[in-house]
């Protein structure tokens, strides 16, 4: 029995069905839902969705060569598309019928959907929750950066009769998403990592951002809230009618995590409700909280301290977040997945606290998205990154290097600016020797991972 059918999307508003031909509705079999025919397979629903830079109603026939089952389109392309010999479903929006689809599909299924976001470390707390959840129970999660409002339904519209436990991301750069995307997913449990300067170019404000983080627990379907004691905007939430699992550092918290030490490849260790040393095989004091993060849901689900230790120490992070990488004998810590002040702060502190033989080098790329305030917030970091101990700092980016400018005569001397990845990487070349560390990071659009390429062919 399929998961997804054809009188499901029927059932969507203002939806009408063309079919070519003498073909019958009991022809139709429906495997799923892609929006990318360059991955489709035989019998997916292929959904035209209007991107940036693509309009999926251009790629109708090629979806239908790869075999799917129909396509769904809007009804104000039907000229264009009445000569398709290929079953449509018309709708009035597109995206908004996906989203009222995913939604109507997640209320098939009555199995707990944790939510979260967070200005940093919500894909991996993600992971580190499945890691741990996957060792008993039918874990359905968020895969790669499908967090957004095309994403959210997509990963929703995966929901199986298979699955026990669903652990849902949710990101956002623009007021308002959030709170939409909360509705659709419907989550029963809710955890928000921490709040932070991050997309700040489409907020007036941190209290904007906050807000729009925390809208996460207004609109969610449950009442159960992972609340984390060690951020200010976090610890101050309160609702009435919903249950609160604190957790953090503090003695007085629910779930208590005790910082022990970090190792020689910037992996910490905490000890779990006083129970439990785990130590991490993941580097960052950030992944420590993030593992406490992910020990406080792992709790509720009925895992033990012992359990849950023995899964996030067997837990191991994925490329271009925290990854430590040895070279000619030069450690190379590679966090260019994305960036923002906070994570910026955070792998500072994981470098400092690592005991290296030579110098400590950082190559940092612009964080974009920040608004107004983006040269005072790239300032910041680079004082930051001078305090932290870094011996040079190589920068990549327009932000950076109008932010180095504020700098003092005797920063200048260990700061240095590009505009180029080929340059940065040539420069890189002639300083690193074996005992050194570099640190690579940088918002995604800077790609600051093709600066290591160039340097593994040096």
């Amino acid at each position: 029995m399929p998961e997804i059918t054809l009188d499901d999307l029927l059932a969507l508003p203002q939806s009408e069905l063309l079919l070519p031909g003498r073909m019958n509705r009991k022809d139709i079999y429906l495997a799923g839902v892609s929006i990318d025919t360059r991955t489709i397979k035989p019998n997916k629903v292929f959904w035209a969705i209007k991107g940036e830079r693509f309009d999926g109603h251009d790629f109708i026939e090629a979806a239908a060569e790869k075999g799917a089952a129909l396509a769904v389109v809007e009804k104000k392309k039907i000229k264009k598309l009445t000569k398709i010999a290929f079953p449509l479903l018309l709708v009035e929006d597109s995206l908004k019928a996906l989203q009222q689809f995913a939604a109507a599909h997640r209320r098939k299924f009555d199995f707990p959907v944790v939510a979260l976001t967070g200005s940093n470390g919500k894909t991996t707390t993600k992971e580190m929750i499945a890691s741990i959840l996957q060792r008993k129970l039918n874990v359905l999660k968020t895969e790669g950066n499908l967090n957004n409002h095309i994403g959210c339904p997509l990963t929703l519209l995966k929901f199986s009769s298979e699955n026990e436990v669903a652990i849902i991301e949710i990101a956002t750069n623009h007021p308002g998403e959030i709170r939409t995307l909360t509705k659709i997913v419907q989550p029963e449990q809710a955890l928000v990592t921490n709040i932070g300067g991050a997309h700040l170019a489409y907020f007036a404000s941190e209290e904007e951002l906050a807000a729009e983080k925390l809208s996460l627990f207004d609109e969610m379907t449950g009442d159960l809230i992972y609340r984390n004691m060690d951020d200010p905007w976090i610890a101050s939430y309160q609702s009435t009618g919903k249950r609160l699992i604190d957790y953090g550092w503090n003695e007085k918290a629910q779930v208590r995590g005790r910082i022990l030490d970090m190792d020689d490849k910037g992996c910490g260790a905490f000890r779990l409700n006083d129970v439990v040393d785990i130590r991490l095989g993941v580097a960052g004091w950030h992944n420590v909280k993030n593992a406490l993060t992910a020990a406080a849901v792992a709790l509720q689900f009925g895992f033990s301290e012992h359990e849950i230790a023995d899964a996030l120490a067997s837990y191991r992070g994925f490329d271009r977040r925290m990854q430590v990488l040895e070279r000619a004998g030069i450690i190379i810590v590679n966090d260019a997945y994305n960036a923002n002040a906070l994570s910026m702060q955070a792998a500072f502190d994981t470098v400092a606290a690592m005991r290296i033989k030579g110098r400590c080098i950082y190559a940092l790329g612009d964080m974009l998205e920040l608004g107004k305030n983006s040269v005072k917030i790239h300032y910041g970091v680079l004082l930051a990154a001078l305090q932290s101990g870094a011996n040079r700092i190589l920068t990549l980016g327009e932000n950076f290097y109008a932010a180095s400018a504020r700098l003092k005569k005797e920063q200048h001397a260990i700061v240095e600016n590009y505009s180029d990845r080929e340059e940065l990487a040539k420069r890189l070349n002639e300083l690193l020797k074996p005992g050194d560390l570099l640190l690579l990071k940088g918002s995604r659009g800077m790609e600051m991972e093709k600066v290591l390429e160039k340097l593994d062919k040096a």
